[in-house]
């Protein structure tokens, strides 16, 4: 039985990608930018859920 990890789990590396590749504090990020985390973090969910 596959288990399904949590969205924090995608979130946190999704933001962390993406600080790294904007070289930035993930304090410093605007709403805009924020949202731009999110739907990579539901992208790779989506490979996820695809695969089951």
């Amino acid at each position: 039985m596959a288990t399904f990890d949590s969205y924090d789990n995608y979130y946190v590396r999704a933001m962390e990608a993406y600080c790294s590749s904007e070289k930035i504090d993930p304090k410093d990020i605007n709403d805009e930018e924020r949202e731009s985390v999110i739907k990579r973090a539901c992208i790779h969910m989506g490979f996820y859920l695809n695969m089951l």
